[in-house]
């Protein structure tokens, strides 16, 4: 498993998990033809995320 360090560092799937000690209010975005998504910035020393289920799109590989 491969753990990345550096801002800007993302990671894609359908099924994300994270662990963290505190949250931001979600707020509403814009994303693709209108659809709305929501985010939030987690926080905490550490704060990590995990992907709990591939993305389908590239599950192929």
């Amino acid at each position: 498993m491969t753990i990345l360090y550096e801002e800007g560092d993302g990671i894609k799937g359908e099924k994300i998990s994270c662990e963290f000690r505190s949250t931001s209010k979600p707020t509403v975005i814009r994303k693709t033809s209108g659809h709305r998504a929501m985010r939030m910035f987690v926080e905490g020393l550490p704060c990590e995320c995990y992907i709990e289920k591939r993305w389908r799109a590239i599950s192929n590989k």
